[in-house]
C-alpha cells in the first residue's frame, strides 16, 4: 500500500512540470562564449602514451579567489608525458571573475600556473 501511495504521489508531483511545458517555448541553444569571456585555455593531456592521469582528464573548480563575491575559475592541465627539451609546457589557468561575463587571466601573477599533472 505505501508503495502505491508514493508512486501517485511521484505521479501527482509531476502533473504541474507538465502542464508547465509549451510546445511554442524557443528551441534551447546553447552557444560557445568561451573566448569573448576571455577564457582562453586548451586542455592537452598525454593520451597519445594511455597512463591513467590522462585518461582520467583534468579538472576545473569555482572559488572567490580574490574575495570580491564572484565566483573565480581555476582550471588543472594534464602535462606532456615526453615532452621535447624545448617544449613548452601546458600550465594550469586562473581566471578571476570581472562580474560582468568576462574574465582576466591572472595565472602569472598568482603564480599557480602549474606544469604538473592535474587532475581534480
Amino acid at each position: 500500500m505505501q508503495n502505491k501511495k508514493m508512486r501517485l504521489f511521484y505521479i501527482l508531483s509531476l502533473i504541474p512540470i507538465l502542464l508547465s511545458i509549451n510546445s511554442h517555448t524557443a528551441e534551447i541553444k546553447f552557444v560557445d562564449v568561451t573566448e569573448t569571456a576571455g577564457i582562453n585555455f586548451e586542455h592537452v593531456g598525454g593520451i597519445e602514451h594511455r597512463v591513467v592521469p590522462a585518461l582520467v582528464g583534468s579538472g576545473a573548480a569555482w572559488r572567490d579567489y580574490d574575495n570580491n563575491g564572484t565566483l573565480d575559475l581555476y582550471i588543472v592541465n594534464s602535462a606532456l608525458v615526453r615532452p621535447e627539451p624545448d617544449a613548452i609546457l601546458p600550465k594550469n589557468a586562473l581566471y578571476l571573475n570581472n562580474g560582468d561575463g568576462t574574465f582576466t587571466d591572472v595565472t602569472e601573477n598568482a603564480g599557480v600556473g602549474d606544469t604538473g599533472w592535474g587532475m581534480g
